[in-house]
């Protein structure tokens, strides 16, 4: 496996009109290889300290590591909301 990457994301999102669930997912993006993006959707255990209303929350990437989620090269990090 290539070397990990590691990167911390902070979103934040209008309390009232986010109600759990809320479904998201992962999506890694390599900057000249499509064929090697991936997505899967996110945990609630990776997204919320609490089931209270999202005020925001911290990600950090290295736990993909340890999946072999994670490419080498991969740059870019991007959450997709689904409706």
């Amino acid at each position: 496996m290539g070397k990990c990457i590691a990167f911390k994301l902070t979103f934040f999102a209008e309390a009232q009109a986010v109600v759990l669930p809320i479904d998201m997912t992962l999506v890694l993006v390599h900057p000249t290889q499509p064929s090697l993006n991936k997505n899967r959707p996110l945990k609630s255990s990776e997204l919320f300290v609490s089931s209270d209303y999202v005020v925001g929350f911290c990600f950090a990437a290295d736990t993909l590591c340890e999946q072999g989620f994670v490419a080498d090269d991969m740059l870019l990090l991007c959450l997709e909301v689904i409706e």
